[in-house]
């Protein structure tokens, strides 16, 4: 895999140091958009933030770009928190779940394409409220089909691996994509 098919890993690394820091959540779903003409490795991601409000970013922005592009949506934002050395003590909250889950994903990006060659991340959400019964949906496509994975929030477990798994079991829950012809 090269840079730009990695990318959208860096940035979910990059919003999960950014939840990490932030007494309450800020991010609720991640969109890997296609091409924007004239843009730079033409790749995006909107972001949709808590309180309704979206911010469009390339996926290989910095740190500095992250934060300001956040910071102008929402004011001013917690300095980030890189992955730990440690795992959190099962049970985790919601929310810290919601932060592993992007970390994860972001850490173990790679394995979609190693495992599955040609698949890729569409979107990450999780339900607005993090609360008993939210879940996050990730949905990754080989470009042809796609797969929505429904990643239960409140369960109190660490999500590990959870690349690995997309990939392994993509061709038993794919569908058709829609705008596949």
């Amino acid at each position: 895999m090269g840079e730009s098919q990695l990318a959208p890993g860096e940035l979910l690394l990059r919003l999960a140091a950014l939840e990490r820091g932030q007494a309450e959540p800020v991010v609720v779903a991640v969109d890997v958009g296609e091409a924007v003409p004239n843009h730079a490795r033409g790749s995006i991601a909107t972001l949709a933030l808590v309180g309704g409000r979206t911010v469009v970013v390339p996926l290989v922005v910095s740190d500095a770009g992250l934060e300001a592009a956040v910071s102008g949506a929402l004011g001013p934002v917690a300095p980030r928190v890189w992955t730990p050395k440690r795992f959190p003590k099962e049970p985790i909250t919601p929310r810290e779940k919601w932060v592993e889950l992007l970390d994860d994903l972001g850490g173990w990006y790679e394995m979609l394409g190693r495992v599955r060659p040609g698949l890729r991340l569409v979107s990450i959400r999780r339900d607005v409220e993090l609360r008993a019964g939210a879940v996050a949906r990730v949905t990754v496509t080989d470009g042809r089909r796609s797969a929505v994975t429904e990643v239960p929030l409140d369960d109190g477990l660490l999500v590990v691996g959870l690349p690995d798994d997309l990939a392994t079991s993509f061709g038993a829950l794919a569908t058709p994509d829609p705008l596949d012809s």
